[in-house]
């Protein structure tokens, strides 16, 4: 009886130095280390929900540098404990030293705070690091409680992640047909990934991951499905050689709510450090563009001439189309030395060369008029002039008439800057009937200053007022092994862009002035901080979009973007495209009109009130679609108006937009929290001849409420365009203004002299 007693007592003895955790407690949750160096536990204290189940993964990883892959080094914990600044893990893997610190951030009590050092002891470079990875997650009591958001691009939100992150080519999702390339388990940063930061919630509680490199370096977030469960991950390109060190932070939080909170603590960080661009007014107040494109050349079929435009009709017809749909912008895509995406960007002899479209310019700027191209900085053309088919004629008499003093893209010297992979090749990002178009290494000065050339050379010498620089907030920016670069990374594409971003306006040699207006393609915290804004088609490049996503979480940027009705569509996707205009009215978008019709007669509708109120709505900063309560079939978001930079008010106030798509339009009250104390309400009901009419309200205990007049049935939109038969609603926009001071006519000015040919704002 003994000897059995004894062995009991040793096998309890064991089973309880192998139970053995360090924890992390506070009022908001519990976290748990086990001595194997595994994330065991992550409970919700606060709504008693276990987020982790299983047995749990190491939440580091690190990874050498080897050929065609990175390949993992193999960790084992050699000690777990607990410490005055939290949980302190030591792992090693003979080429490799991990130091995990763990802990309690004491200004947020929902956050823990990750700092990673990692010290190579190795031959190999070290390229990766991921932390921290959370295996085993699911949030609500069962899997499709979850909902997964994340900053693909513009914004994604996954309902049941479990089983929708990644599905079957061809199956309808969301109302669009699914491709393929769309199953991204990563998300690479700043390129895919418009933030480093992804929220899992559901039943009331939510679970945040994030990067807190306030350098930005480029990196992936991660995302898998493992036996119904979510695998959650963050890594970073680093560069730590031999007897080398690095060293990164990282958040996670615990928290109740929905991704909002998420949004709401990325946002509290960003804003600590991050600046903001200073728009020019003339692209703030526009309400969209004039989108046209001619030559595309995307593929390896020979090109083709596609109709679109000539530099000749830039000035006539296309500028008298623009001023009818109420914009006098327009953009330009395709009309670059053979078309769309090629990086030689002079304009294209078969469209009628760079006299012509500097006499369109000229021409448009007389009527008041502003032009605005695309040019995409990411690539270089292979073996340029020697490329593929270069015997084809067209391309041997448009390179023969090239203008001799222009910068070109000649393979010879640019190969060297090209971004290296890890089996030692340059990701061929796009491939043309002319040849590879490689991605560049952004953080060359040597490309750097070829973008910069050009895109001075589009301002002063075509005298464009703005270019979109296509992809850089929608490629996938991966990373780049050429220590010749001089980079100290190899996620280097960030910091490289960042310069790229700060050098436009400030390089004394290729600097541009502050009028000369830059969006470019997706969203992005990093390039949001320098260029004027982001756009991009929410539906084009992945299922389940969702833009509010990026709009909440930096509400101060502006973005443009539309939802466009593509072959397959099924009912959900057919409603968010024909509904694009509305939603861009609520989201504060601005829109890229004449690629559909009916979408640009919808917006010719709306344009009068957004010119007539665009000293108040464009001055705003997005508070979300959530913001304000309405009844049900009442859409609205919230604005709040920008006193330190609007023009027109000197008091604080609100922008309320709203579609009203019910069947009986009745009156009907807005509310929402607001702090500025109103004095005064005008509500002004889209259409041809827009007026403010002065609507009650009540200001009690931070609460506002408007109640809206009784709509008669009339809508900007004729019929066809305000009814939709897949949602078999009829929309009916307005816009609610309201001001803590009552507002008077608006003062127009007008400067003293205008020269002849050159361009003013009225004002």
């Amino acid at each position: 009886m003994l000897i059995k007693t004894f062995i009991a007592a040793a096998a309890l003895a064991l089973a309880c130095a192998a139970a053995f955790s360090a924890t992390l407690e506070n009022g908001c949750f519990r976290l748990a280390i086990d001595d194997a160096g595994r994330l065991t536990e992550l409970y919700n204290k606060k709504t008693a929900t276990q987020y982790c189940h299983g047995k749990g993964e190491m939440p580091v990883a690190v990874f050498a540098m080897e050929s065609p892959a990175p390949r993992p080094i193999p960790l084992v914990c050699d000690k777990t404990e607990e410490t005055e600044n939290g949980i302190v893990c030591e792992y090693s893997g003979g080429e490799a030293k991990v130091t995990l610190t763990v802990s309690e951030d004491k200004s947020r009590p929902e956050i823990v705070l990750w700092d990673a050092k990692v010290r190579n002891e190795g031959a190999q470079r070290i390229t990766e690091i991921q932390c921290p990875r959370v295996s085993g997650l699911r949030i609500g009591s069962r899997a499709y409680d979850d909902t997964l958001v994340r900053p693909n691009r513009y914004g994604e939100k996954i309902p049941y992640p479990a089983k929708n992150l990644f599905r079957k080519p061809g199956e309808t999702v969301n109302g669009n047909r699914y491709e393929g390339w769309w199953n991204s388990p990563r998300l690479e940063y700043a390129g895919q990934a418009g933030m480093f930061w992804m929220d899992l919630y559901g039943g009331g509680s939510g679970f945040y991951i994030a990067s807190e490199d306030k350098t930005l370096t480029g990196g992936y977030l991660d995302a898998n499905v493992n036996g119904g469960f979510l695998e959650l991950g963050l890594g970073k390109y680093t560069d730590v050689k031999q007897n080398g060190s690095a060293r990164y932070l990282f958040a996670t939080g615990i928290h109740t709510g929905d991704w909002r909170r998420g949004a709401d603590i990325y946002r509290e960080w960003a804003n600590s450090f991050m600046r903001e661009p200073k728009v020019p007014a003339w692209a703030r107040e526009m309400p969209g563009w004039l989108w046209h494109s001619s030559i595309w050349s995307m593929g390896p079929d020979k090109p083709k001439m596609k109709a679109g435009f000539d530099f000749g009709n830039v000035k006539s017809d296309m500028f008298d189309r623009a001023v009818s749909l109420g914009t006098g912008v327009i953009g330009l895509a395709g009309l670059e030395f053979m078309g769309h995406d090629y990086p030689l960007w002079e304009p294209d002899l078969l469209l009628g060369g760079d006299k012509a479209i500097i006499d369109a310019v000229k021409n448009v700027h007389r009527r008041g008029g502003r032009i605005v191209p695309y040019i995409n900085p990411i690539y270089a053309w292979e073996n340029y002039p020697g490329v593929a088919h270069c015997d084809d004629l067209q391309y041997r008499f448009r390179l023969k008439a090239l203008n001799k003093d222009v910068l070109q893209p000649d393979w010879e010297y640019y190969r060297q800057f090209a971004a290296l992979r890890y089996d030692g090749t340059w990701n061929n990002v796009e491939t043309h009937y002319h040849g590879n178009l490689p991605q560049m290494c952004l953080a060359t000065k040597e490309w750097q200053d070829y973008v910069l050339w050009w895109t001075k050379r589009y301002a002063e010498y075509y005298g464009f007022d703005g270019v979109q620089w296509d992809q850089l907030g929608a490629y996938q920016n991966t990373y780049c092994l050429d220590e010749s670069h001089g980079h100290s990374v190899s996620g280097c594409a960030t910091e490289g862009i960042s310069e790229l971003c700060k050098r436009i306006f400030s390089d004394p040699e290729y600097g541009v002035g502050d009028d000369f207006y830059i969006w470019y393609e997706g969203a992005s915290d990093i390039y949001g901080q320098y260029l004027h804004a982001g756009h991009s088609g929410f539906d084009l490049w992945m299922a389940y979009g969702f833009p509010e996503l990026i709009q909440y979480t930096f509400g101060k940027d502006l973005l443009g973007g539309e939802y466009n009705l593509m072959d397959g569509m099924q009912r959900e996707g057919r409603v968010r495209a024909f509904r694009c205009v509305e939603s861009s009215f609520l989201g504060r978008y601005k829109l890229g009109t004449g690629q559909n019709e009916e979408k640009a007669l919808k917006l010719q509708k709306l344009t009068p009130l957004l010119n007539l109120l665009k000293g108040i709505y464009w001055y705003t900063e997005y508070k979300g679609r959530d913001a304000c309560s309405a009844p049900e079939g009442v859409e609205t978001s919230l604005l709040e108006v920008r006193r330190d930079i609007c023009p027109y008010l000197d008091c604080g106030g609100y922008a309320v937009p709203v579609c009203d798509m019910r069947k009986n339009k009745t009156e009907c009250e807005v509310s929402f929290e607001g702090d500025i104390p109103v004095t005064e309400a005008l509500w002004f009901r889209a259409g041809a001849n827009p007026r403010g009419v002065p609507v009650p309200f009540t200001a009690e205990n931070g609460r506002i409420t408007v109640t809206l007049p009784e709509n008669d049935g009339q809508s900007a939109f004729d019929f066809r365009q305000a009814y939709c038969k897949d949602d078999k609603k009829v929309s009916s926009p307005g816009l609610l203004i309201l001001t803590e001071k009552k507002t008077s006519p608006l003062l127009i000015e007008l400067p003293l002299r205008a020269e002849r040919g050159k361009s003013f704002t009225v004002r």
